[in-house]
């Protein structure tokens, strides 16, 4: 069963890749406030599907080192890449539906520090992942957790689908 969540997962990846909704490298720069925020969430789930998987391998009598490393290595790119989730004119002002919080666009400054915090946890779990120590994998990957939580806490409304760490 789990086989088959996660190809559909990756059969929705790749449609919205086609489609243009989720492009590599960010979210297009000439996209509507309703796309970018459909894009930003669909990532932040991606985003915690990885953190999650981690977890959970971790918690495995055996885990499969090569997962934890692809896992380390989604959650540093998602993470490199959510720079651009949160552009001009994509907050609550916009009229969509969106949990972001409008102090993301008017405390810009404090909002970039949390998620430079973010990014520089998620690059040293990644490296990590290479080093075959799960204990110590598992320390970083609750700090890296913890980053995020921070942000969320000051420029996340909470909703049904709040991960915990």
């Amino acid at each position: 069963m789990a086989v088959e969540g996660q190809k559909l997962c990756v059969s929705v990846s790749v449609l919205a890749l086609i489609v243009g909704i989720l492009p590599v490298s960010g979210i297009a720069a000439d996209a509507s406030p309703e796309q970018v925020i459909f894009a930003r969430k669909a990532n932040e789930r991606e985003l915690g599907g990885a953190y999650a998987e981690l977890r959970d391998e971790l918690k495995k009598k055996k885990p499969l080192q090569f997962l934890i490393r692809e896992y380390g290595g989604q959650i540093a790119s998602w993470a490199q890449d959510q720079s651009h989730w949160y552009p001009e004119g994509s907050g609550p002002a916009s009229g969509e539906a969106t949990n972001a919080k409008p102090e993301i666009w008017t405390e810009r400054e404090e909002f970039d520090a949390l998620y430079a915090e973010f990014l520089v946890e998620a690059n040293k779990l990644s490296e990590l992942s290479y080093e075959e120590d799960n204990v110590a994998i598992a320390a970083q990957l609750d700090v890296t957790g913890k980053a995020c939580v921070a942000c969320h806490e000051r420029f996340k409304n909470k909703d049904e689908h709040e991960f915990e760490f």
